[in-house]
């Protein structure tokens, strides 16, 4: 017995199989069409892989264009690693290793947002110290010179401190172990400049001192026949009050002494110290 509206088949009449790949247009009850989980989970890891992409690309081009983001990519990797590490630990401990991959995805999204954000502000931020020096020349005679200091960014701490071990257990190595460093900015006075190598900010009460170093020397001033050897750093220290007031001195020939708690100690060629008044601090791209 056939329901209404079945037809019989006719003697030697064949039926057509359904060809594997038919499209069929699944419906739930309300009519709708129903989502296929498997094209929804290729499309969604489609798009957090492009969008990793691009924000590498993003990164990329930051770095290569910005001298300051590659020095600060070149000399923190490890430090990037340990976290790196201890948070994804951290992560499968906590929730088992089904949950982190999907948390760890997350994960390198927002470092890669964070990352971004980092290299952008390096690239648009620099701190900028300008003053006035004076100081004696050779024939005695009372002269003045624009100083300016071009801040990139200050040492994270391990790394100062790390620098201020090796030159302690080696005094004479100064020089050589700052000349290793990336450059952080520049010193300049009139039309002489040279690279900062070493650089390290604290707060004050009312403001913040900043303390940069150079591996070379700025030059000899005065008319001293002393011995020159061993003076070949370039020290200078800005110190800014809340107020926007600042000033501050500079060793253009010095050697460095470390004390125990990392601070750099300057000696100046001969005992001199350069004075730097009316210091203004800018901040430029």
């Amino acid at each position: 017995m056939l329901a209404a509206g079945t037809s019989r088949r006719a003697p030697g009449e064949h039926i057509t199989a359904c060809p594997v790949d038919a499209t069929f247009d699944v419906r739930n009850a309300g009519g709708d069409s129903m989502p296929d989980p498997r094209r929804e989970q290729f499309l969604g890891r489609g798009g957090v892989a492009l969008g990793a992409l691009g924000l590498l690309l993003l990164a990329l081009l930051l770095i290569a264009s910005n001298p300051r983001a590659l020095s600060w990519v070149c000399t923190q990797p490890q430090l990037h690693r340990k976290r790196t590490a201890a948070t994804l630990d951290s992560l499968q401990t906590q929730l088992g290793p089904a949950v982190m991959l999907r948390t760890t995805r997350k994960h390198w999204l927002i470092s890669g947002l964070g990352l971004c954000a980092f290299l952008a502000g390096q690239a648009m931020a620099a701190d900028v110290y300008q003053g006035t020096a004076s100081f004696k020349n050779k024939a005695g005679k009372k002269v003045t010179a624009t100083v300016t200091i071009t801040l990139d960014r200050t040492m994270p701490d391990e790394e100062r401190m790390a620098v201020a071990e090796q030159v302690k257990a080696n005094p004479d190595s100064a020089k050589s172990v700052l000349a290793g460093k990336p450059q952080l900015g520049t010193i300049e006075a009139d039309d002489k400049s040279v690279p900062i190598r070493f650089a390290s900010g604290y707060a004050l009460d009312e403001g913040q001192n900043v303390i940069v170093l150079s591996d070379e020397p700025m030059g000899f001033i005065g008319g001293s026949r002393k011995s020159k050897k061993g003076f070949d750093l370039t020290y200078a220290m800005i110190s800014m009050k809340a107020s926007g007031a600042g000033k501050g001195e500079i060793r253009p020939a010095a050697r460095i002494k470390w004390m125990e708690s990392g601070a750099p100690a300057p000696v100046g060629y001969d005992n001199q110290i350069v004075w730097i008044e009316n210091v203004t601090k800018t901040t430029k791209p």
